[in-house]
């Protein structure tokens, strides 16, 4: 080890004197005027600029294929949400605000039928002036005295503003109303809503 290091003092010594050689016998320096530098970065004083100031301007671009996903800053996201009791009735409408477009993010429900026929969850809503059903699935739970039916579903539907969500829970082949509690909830994009009672 010690003669490690005696190796290493003597190759810096000895690079020591050859650079000390050379500078005082001029070869380390050039005859070349200095390359004058003129900095672009600067502002109206001269000074350079570390780094941009205000809010720059950023441009994205991308293909039609995979388009970037933004959100729009001037249309403020308002929460939404309702609870349907369905009794005998088997659709309830749910009336979206007006100059607000509703975005549904999940449906849930507790159902029960009569025969312990599974009932189907539906909704129907109007984007862009398009109708589109949308069914929500439905699972069976087994309870103490009779069968009950459980819904749980993220989604991503939309509303126009001023329509209504016309929201089904039957049993479609027996043509009988389901009983029980359906919850829809999201959000409302546009000014602030009325607040209801």
């Amino acid at each position: 080890m010690r003669a490690t290091h005696v190796i290493a003092a003597m190759a810096g010594i000895i690079a020591a004197a050859l650079v000390a050689m050379l500078v005082d016998a001029g070869l380390a320096k050039s005859d070349q005027p200095p390359i004058a530098v003129r900095e672009v970065n600067v502002d109206p004083g001269g000074n350079i600029k570390v780094h941009e100031q205000g809010i720059p301007i950023v441009r994205v671009s991308s293909p039609e294929s995979d388009p970037v996903l933004v959100g729009n800053v001037d249309s403020p996201r308002h929460p939404f949400q309702r609870e349907l009791d369905f009794g005998e009735a088997g659709c309830q409408d749910v009336a979206v605000p007006d100059a607000q477009q509703l975005i549904i993010e999940y449906v849930s429900a507790k159902l029960g039928a009569t025969e312990n026929i599974s009932p189907e969850l539906s909704l129907t809503t109007r984007a862009s002036g398009v109708p589109a059903i949308h069914y929500v699935p439905v699972a069976t739970v087994p309870h103490s005295d009779s069968t009950q039916f459980v819904a749980g579903e993220d989604v991503r539907i939309y509303a126009d503003a001023g329509t209504n969500v016309h929201v089904c829970a039957s049993v479609a082949s027996a043509f009988i109303s389901a009983t029980g509690i359906v919850g829809i909830s999201g959000h409302v994009a546009g000014p602030a809503p009325s607040r209801g009672p």
